[in-house]
């Protein structure tokens, strides 16, 4: 599994993965109520190429 930036998200999955919680219910908890765009800089070139502003 790969990292998730959002501790919240991972809390809920975890909730369903031990059946506290149905997949109704997790897909309800998952709904953006604000959106926002996340960027992933996986590779040592990636990161070569970001500046800082």
């Amino acid at each position: 599994m790969q990292t998730i930036a959002d501790d919240g998200v991972v809390y809920q999955i975890n909730r369903y993965l031990q059946n506290i919680i149905t997949l109704k219910q997790l897909v309800k908890e998952m709904k953006y109520k604000k959106l926002n765009n996340q960027y992933c800089f996986c590779t040592e070139k990636s990161i070569q190429h970001l500046k800082r502003l």
